[in-house]
């Protein structure tokens, strides 16, 4: 279970955060959230589709394997891949909102950290503070990454909206078979319409190129090459017989 904590230089001087990616670390996931400010380095990694979340809310994903649990990427204590998304990247840490000591004004952002995550450490990895209690230079990029994400969260929605005014989303029943013939079949997931993108009006498009959602609707749309890439991974998995 978690254990959210507000980080605290005194209260977590020694705690390190072990820097190795692997399912003992939580990373066995099929596909992860990603937000419109990354796509560009996304797509062309991962096949991006959209999926409903807890709140019933569609939003996109990058794909890394056809089964529960399953991510082809993952090798070694490692990553195979050009980019991780920040939604794996943050893990221990995400942001939270605390009232400003002084009172009044808007809450202010701060960072907490899960001390029940498996990457928490004492003893190994990378450290988060200074020795004298100075922030580390991983910690100032885990800072501006979670505000990223925050905006990130904005975005999403945004583009999600967007895309359900123009009926652009629809569902998508992706089938790959390997080859040993063997098929797998993944529901519930939704893409982008290149038929419906296709049948709207010059003014249409204008206002989407406006809106800033045009090129990364177009960015989902070429993600679906990566695939093959994937198919490939799982080829070569099914091979090794792991």
């Amino acid at each position: 279970m978690a254990e959210h904590e507000l980080l605290d230089n005194i209260k977590h001087k020694n705690l390190r955060i072990i820097r190795q990616y692997g399912a003992e670390f939580g990373d066995n996931l099929s596909y992860a959230r990603v937000f419109v400010p990354e796509l560009t380095q996304a797509q062309a990694c991962y096949p991006i589709f959209f999926v409903k979340n807890a709140e019933e809310q569609l939003e996109p994903v990058a794909l890394f394997g056809f089964e529960q649990g399953e991510n082809l990427f993952l090798q070694n204590s490692d990553w195979q891949a050009n980019y991780i998304p920040w939604s794996i990247q943050r893990a221990p840490f995400l942001i939270g909102f605390q009232e400003p000591i002084a009172g009044g004004g808007e809450p202010e952002p701060v960072v907490y950290v899960d001390m029940q995550h498996p990457r928490v450490s004492d003893s190994e990895g990378q450290s988060v503070f200074l020795p004298h209690g100075g922030q580390s230079d991983y910690l100032q990029y885990i800072s501006q990454l979670l505000a990223s994400i925050h905006q990130g969260h904005q975005n999403n929605q945004d583009f999600v909206r967007t895309l359900s005014e123009y009926n652009l989303i629809e569902a998508a029943q992706l089938e790959v078979e390997l080859d040993n013939h063997k098929k797998y079949k993944m529901g519930d997931l939704f893409a982008i319409s290149e038929e419906k993108l296709a049948a709207l009006k010059a003014d249409e498009l204008y206002k989407l190129k406006q809106s800033g959602y045009l090129s990364a609707i177009y960015m989902v749309i070429a993600s679906t090459a990566q695939l093959s890439e994937l198919i490939r991974r799982k080829n070569q998995t099914v091979k090794n017989g792991s």
